[in-house]
């Protein structure tokens, strides 16, 4: 296993309990200019598991399938919050 699934993978531990608790107990979010970090982290890792996927010559395990896309689904979740949030409230500064 390489370190980098394994970093991923615990960041995933933590980062999923805290989405669900996040959704749970917040009424609503406000949008900072920290938010907009989030937005392009998220298109970073969606064009980054596309590229990946048709590439044939990339051979990845099914943990490292289900690490990346578990990773990208929590943070496309996340975004759209953010804009939601956006449209919404506008942006704090």
């Amino acid at each position: 296993m390489s370190g980098k699934y394994i970093l991923k993978g615990l960041f995933l531990l933590v980062l999923s309990p805290l989405t669900i608790y996040y959704f749970m107990k917040m009424p609503g979010s406000e949008v900072t200019i920290n938010s907009i970090v989030i937005l392009f982290f998220t298109i970073f890792l969606i064009y980054d598991e596309i590229t990946l996927s048709k590439d044939h010559s990339v051979n990845r395990h099914p943990y490292q399938l289900i690490i990346d896309r578990l990773l990208v689904a929590i943070l496309i979740v996340i975004s759209i919050d953010v804009l939601i949030a956006f449209f919404v409230n506008g942006i704090t500064i």
